[in-house]
């Protein structure tokens, strides 16, 4: 069985590396190749995301491939690749469907589970912030906001949809399935915003989270949902809000996803590993677990301003790596690397038995990393 594998999207690291810890031959392509990426395996850096992506990949001999962030967007973009190289990972036909927010609405409703109401329009709703203009190929929280009249509706067509927004936690849940059947993986807790982020950027994860029963036993009713419902496969996410003992789906991403490696490095499993086994041959592994009490946790660090990267920058990162198994900082630029405004930098990671001093370890790691920016 071969063990190349091409991972691709806007962003491979995070996945890159669950690869590499699997034991994968990995070829990363995304828009940065990173400092540490770029140390651990082949990677190639696409300016122009994302037509650029097919043409990078066509340079590597055939083999297996999987996508992250962003691409689930691009189902014709999916399909060129998988002319070439074999995808483990949700078909073109299934993300068209598990992408659209009205078939997401429709099979939820229909099997009995919360749902946030959509719309195509902003034709006769509320312009007091209760719903949400969102884009349909957005990832990442990326240019949300909350439908005022402040909201520039001009250029909103098809590409576009209404949400109702929903008060709540912000969470996450991991699944891995195969054959119409979904595992439960493990949920996060999300942080959205943050300094110099987009008002509902993502901007990390914190868990595994515990869960009452009745959560547990709702985020899994709509894995099997979604799992038997568009025949997904492999690793998705499911973004929702936990209101007590209500868990509302806000959006699926059919994927390797952005809290996965909290979970990787709390409970001890190779998400990579899962995947590939439902993909390739339809199993779901058992996986083992981490010492219990433990959560991780990871922030995303954004420029408030433009910046250049410094040496100090990527030497005060090596010293931190240098002592841990797993980095304490990732998704590190180039020495001299120019962060625009809004941009994010680079992601910190901790892990501790108490949730406060987790958090306090982030921040140190965070302002630190601050300290080492120099501005443009």
């Amino acid at each position: 069985m071969s063990r190349q594998l091409l991972v691709i999207g806007f962003s491979a690291r995070a996945a890159a590396f669950s690869a590499l810890r699997a034991g994968f031959d990995v070829v990363a392509i995304d828009h940065f190749a990173d400092r540490d990426l770029s140390a651990a395996c082949p990677a190639v850096r696409v300016e122009r995301y994302p037509a650029g992506l097919a043409s990078a990949a066509a340079r590597w001999e055939p083999g297996d491939w999987l996508f992250t962030g962003g691409l689930e967007n691009y189902p014709r973009l999916v399909a060129i690749i998988n002319r070439q190289h074999r995808l483990l990972g949700n078909a073109p036909e299934v993300l068209r469907r598990v992408r659209d927010p009205f078939a997401l609405h429709a099979a939820l409703a229909e099997a009995g589970l919360p749902a946030a109401p959509v719309r195509a329009t902003a034709d006769g709703l509320p312009l007091d912030g209760s719903w949400l203009c969102k884009p349909r190929r957005g990832s990442g929280g990326s240019r949300i906001e909350p439908l005022s009249p402040a909201t520039d509706l001009s250029g909103v067509g098809r590409q576009w949809y209404f949400q109702r927004r929903v008060d709540g936690i912000a969470a996450s849940a991991v699944f891995v399935a195969a054959a119409s059947r979904a595992a439960l993986l493990g949920v996060t807790r999300q942080a959205i915003g943050a300094a110099g982020a987009p008002p509902f950027g993502y901007a990390g994860s914190v868990g595994p989270i515990r869960c009452t029963a009745e959560q547990t036993a709702a985020w899994r009713r709509i894995g099997t949902c979604l799992a038997e419902r568009f025949s997904l496969v492999g690793l998705f996410g499911v973004d929702a809000v936990v209101q007590g003992d209500t868990v509302t789906p806000i959006e699926i991403n059919p994927r390797y996803t952005a809290s996965i490696e909290v979970l990787e490095r709390a409970m001890g499993w190779q998400a990579v590993a899962l995947h590939a086994a439902a993909c390739r041959d339809g199993r779901l592994l058992e996986r083992t677990e981490g010492t219990p009490g433990v959560l991780a946790g990871k922030a995303v660090l954004y420029a408030t301003s433009d910046v250049r990267i410094a040496a100090s920058f990527g030497k005060a990162v090596d010293g931190w790596n240098e002592k841990d198994d797993w980095s304490a900082a990732a998704d590190i630029p180039h020495d001299g690397a120019i962060i625009r405004r809004g941009q994010p930098i680079a992601t910190v990671f901790a892990a501790d038995e108490d949730e406060v001093q987790l958090q306090q370890r982030l921040d140190t790691h965070a302002a630190s990393l601050r300290s080492a920016l120099e501005p443009v």
